[in-house]
């Protein structure tokens, strides 16, 4: 379960945000919708404990992770959380298959090849892991996002703008990829995103405005 309230974060360049109450069961499924400058990424940033808020809490599974000292929310991050980005940026002069090895380290766990294999079967990459990102097509490279986001076994999947350079038929592809392995996987899916083609995909729409609007 995914629980902020009161929340507000300030830029020190930039007027104060104020972000409505937000609640999500686990396991649910949301877009979060909004203009340039409505505060989605940022908001995406504070739920991950990337940023952290001028007030107000955020709780994740009973934890408080504003009251968190930074080692402990970077250690409950790289447990928790997956993120999907618009840009993939993978390490380009190493395989597909040891950019995921190494995403499993970087959150403080142990290389898992097995799980690694059976993530590129269920996307069906597993005949491109040992493939670098530059032989890689758009479509290829997203699906090993989702692997590389799951590779953890997060509660909760965080997506900021993955389909704003797409054409509609590959947009609907990967949101339906995504819905469908975060069902499977029993993961909180929330999407960030000013592409109105995703709102019919969703029952669930969290509308974000510009502050001051």
């Amino acid at each position: 379960m995914i629980k902020t309230k009161n929340l507000k974060f300030k830029y020190k360049r930039g007027n104060e945000m104020n972000f409505p109450d937000l609640e999500m069961a686990s396991g649910e499924q949301m877009a979060m919708i909004g203009d340039s400058g409505s505060g989605k990424t940022t908001l995406l940033h504070l739920l991950a404990g990337i940023l952290s808020p001028s007030s107000g809490e955020i709780v994740v599974d009973d934890t408080n992770i504003c009251k968190l000292k930074q080692n402990k929310l970077d250690e409950f991050r790289g447990k928790n959380f997956g993120f999907i980005f618009q840009k993939h940026l993978f390490v380009e002069d190493i395989s597909m298959n040891k950019n995921l090895l190494i995403a499993q380290t970087l959150a403080g766990g142990s290389k898992d090849p097995d799980y690694v294999s059976q993530l590129t079967e269920q996307l069906g990459i597993a005949k491109l892991v040992n493939k670098y990102p530059s032989e890689l097509s758009q479509g290829e490279l997203q699906r090993f996002s989702v692997a590389r986001s799951l590779v953890n076994k997060p509660l909760a999947l965080f997506a900021d703008e993955p389909t704003s350079s797409l054409d509609d038929n590959n947009c609907m592809r990967f949101i339906t990829l995504l819905q469908k392995v975060s069902s499977e996987h029993k993961l909180t899916l929330l999407i960030a995103t000013h592409d109105s083609r995703i709102k019919k995909q969703f029952e669930n729409i969290l509308y974000l405005k510009p502050s001051g609007k």
